[in-house]
């Protein structure tokens, strides 16, 4: 555990923030509790329904944290306890999920994409305050990812990279630039982060601890974790990230995900939702295209059975058949205009209505494509 304290920034206010953990019946128990306890957190409330290991997890129908269902149990807990902040790990302890507090006082879940852009700009600011961000450093996410996290880290003047999906490919981007680049942090939409270099894989236990810290953090210096993530909104636009997955069964559905990428490539849209369609980037082809003129330009990725959309409004949709599930998904980030000073909960909730809407055009059009 000493290499894990290593990650802790900033402790100000660890003590003060309640905590309601929950390890989904799963390993996450062993370690979690007592590393809260080393970073000085001492309002930790472990969720004793689900705090035994076991396989069947009876208490939920589904141990993961993407799911609402999976942390209703510890939400209920922290209403019960009046505590602000939910943590919850799957099984095995490497995807993590949260529940804050918003401007009304309403504990609410955030995605993963949220979850990173607000652990990725704790960490860089506080290495940027106390000058302690190493040298050549940089910081990485996935194609399917928000470019939110790109935003962040470009703020602080940290370089990033995209990667194929799975945290694999950070991993690999970790290793290959050892000696010459240092990893401070990243993370991926599936509820996947990783802080520091000696992990190399998505890491719920110290995400956790970090997750925590920036809550508490935000909340001695008078703010929020919710609030940071909408001073995210103010600086660089509000950023909506959504998912749509189509199960496509049996062996006639694989032919099915075959032949909607096929289309994708040779009769790709000029538009969807009424939208223009301006660059195709086909990871498999490792190539980008810009429709307007037609010119293209090389990828440097890995092939990938990876199509993605960048919509001349800046939106980005990616379609990529799954690799364990008869599936194909749609990544939809799309974005909104910036947050202003006043009530900037009431504008978010007024542009993710936008985006919302927006997200649901692009869904119907590709379901008929």
């Amino acid at each position: 555990m000493g290499a894990l304290e290593t990650l802790s920034l900033n402790r100000q206010g660890n003590a003060g923030l309640g905590i309601v953990f929950t390890a989904l019946h799963g390993t996450s128990i062993t370690l979690l509790p007592e590393s809260l306890k080393r970073w000085g957190f001492t309002k930790v409330d472990v969720l004793e329904a689900q705090a035994t290991p076991d396989g069947n997890f009876p208490t939920v129908h589904s141990p993961n944290p993407e799911e609402p269902a999976a942390l209703a149990l510890a939400v209920a807990r922290a209403e019960e306890l009046g505590y602000d902040f939910v943590v919850g790990c799957d099984p095995d302890s490497d995807r993590v999920g949260i529940a804050v507090r918003n401007d009304h006082g309403d504990l609410v879940l955030l995605n993963g994409n949220q979850a990173a852009a607000v652990l990725m700009d704790y960490v860089l600011a506080q290495r940027s305050a106390q000058g302690s961000m190493p040298a050549n450093p940089f910081v990485a996410s996935t194609v399917v990812t928000s470019p939110l996290l790109l935003r962040v880290a470009e703020h602080y003047g940290v370089e990033t990279t995209e990667t194929l999906t799975g945290f694999k490919w950070i991993a690999e981007q970790i290793r290959l630039r050892e000696g010459k680049q240092t990893f401070v942090v990243g993370g991926e939409e599936s509820y996947g982060y990783l802080a520091g270099d000696f992990v190399r894989d998505k890491d719920a236990i110290g995400s956790a601890c970090l997750l925590a810290e920036a809550a508490a953090f935000h909340a001695a210096n008078g703010s929020s974790f919710y609030h940071a993530l909408l001073g995210l909104y103010a600086r660089h636009g509000v950023h909506q990230d959504e998912l749509l997955s189509v199960t496509k069964p049996g062996r006639s559905g694989l032919e099915e995900i075959q032949a909607i990428m096929a289309r994708l490539r040779t009769a790709t849209p000029t538009e969807v939702a009424g939208v223009s369609v301006a660059e195709v980037v086909d990871y498999q082809q490792r190539s980008k295209r810009v429709l307007a003129d037609g010119s293209t330009s090389a990828l440097t990725l890995p092939a990938s059975n990876v199509i993605q959309l960048v919509m001349a409004n800046g939106d980005r949709i990616t379609a990529r058949p799954s690799g364990t599930e008869p599936k194909i998904k749609y990544y939809f980030n799309v974005l909104g205009g910036h947050l202003g000073e006043v009530d900037q909960a009431g504008q978010y909730r007024r542009v993710r209505e936008e985006l919302a809407a927006r997200v649901d055009a692009y869904r119907e059009a590709l379901r008929q494509y």
